[in-house]
């Protein structure tokens, strides 16, 4: 017999969302909504960050989805939920984005705050999440992300990799087109309105980027928050999995450019160019003191793109009945070089 507050999913279930039973008596300000997959202690070290939020407990809420882990994570949550508001789900292993969405069915609270598992939590993060909320509450926002380990060459690479990301897509301060989606914020109703996360991208990465151009495209705001941080412990990652976790990216991207742009060919060369030079240049930028590691780490990064590359590629020669998304007329324009992140 599961422990109490912990049930099972199918994909039935989580698919498509459903927005469930409300009670605005007991309705939380915020869910928090975790996928969680074969991360054990990395799951353990999040909860207790979120054990140590200072926000009321009857204010918040955090709904865990088990994306198929095995063994199953409950003997993990289990010690936290005299601890926690919190409510634990297990499904079949699905993808990112079937588990935020499946979560995003099961919240209750006016808010939803994405998250993962490896983000080391500051005490007033739903603090400072919640006052952003109330100041901006159509809007989807988008907090930062530090790195946890500069020691870490794969991490630092990976990181430096999403700044760029953020630098590139977010010039203009007062409309930023994406956000990463392990701190993104959002309202419930406006999350369910726009159908969550497309299931299409299946376990590949880039569901955010595709959330934040089709909020964009219905003409919603998009707010960064930077004072709304997280500390992004990056999983041990050596090359062959720092390989694999970048052709997914790739892979992701490709479907992006299927669903938001209907291109069956990369973006111009120029653009790409300008986003590479961007990207290979971040090592020797002032302020990353990196010394002698500059070098490796500007060979990670080209490992990256090519893997994205590959990822990319071995994607477009699958047979795919994708549609693009319908966009209005005038919207900004979101094509990006071939695996941007």
């Amino acid at each position: 017999t599961a422990p109490t507050g912990i049930s099972t999913l199918s994909l039935h279930d989580a698919l498509p969302i459903s927005g469930g039973q409300r009670n605005g008596l007991n309705e939380p300000f915020i869910t928090g909504v975790l996928c969680t997959y074969d991360r054990p202690r990395r799951l353990a070290e999040f909860l207790a960050g979120m054990a140590g939020q200072t926000m009321d407990r009857s204010r918040f809420e955090l709904v865990v989805v088990d994306d198929g882990s095995s063994p199953p994570v409950a003997p993990v949550v289990e010690p936290f939920l005299s601890r926690l508001p919190i409510r634990l789900f297990r499904q079949a292993n699905a993808g990112v984005a079937r588990s935020r969405n499946a979560g995003a069915g099961q919240a209750r609270g006016r808010f939803l705050a994405f998250t993962d598992d490896d983000n080391q939590l500051p005490p007033d993060w739903l603090e400072r999440l919640a006052a952003r909320c109330r100041r901006d509450p159509d809007a989807l926002i988008g907090g930062h992300t530090v790195n946890a380990n500069d020691n870490d060459l794969y991490a630092r690479a990976s990181m430096m990799i999403l700044d760029v990301a953020y630098r590139w897509h977010n010039t203009d301060p007062f409309a930023p087109r994406f956000f990463h989606g392990g701190n993104m914020t959002v309202s419930r109703q406006g999350f369910l309105e726009l159908g969550g996360f497309d299931p299409r991208y299946g376990k590949a990465g880039a569901e955010d980027r595709g959330f934040c151009a089709s909020w964009a495209a219905a003409e919603r705001p998009l707010v960064y928050a930077p004072e709304v941080t997280v500390v992004h412990a990056h999983h041990h990652l050596n090359l062959r999995a720092f390989w694999i976790q970048h052709r997914g990216y790739g892979r992701g991207a490709r479907i992006y450019h299927q669903l938001h742009t209907g291109r069956s060919a990369p973006v111009p060369l120029r653009r790409q160019l300008a986003f590479y030079g961007m990207l290979l240049a971040a090592p020797f930028r002032h302020g990353q003191r990196l010394g002698w590691r500059a070098l490796p780490v500007l060979a990670l990064l080209v490992i990256s793109r090519l893997a994205n590359c590959a990822g990319f590629f071995a994607e477009a020669r699958r047979d795919s009945d994708l549609r693009p998304v319908p966009r209005p007329s005038g919207s900004p324009d979101q094509s990006n070089p071939a695996g941007e992140r």
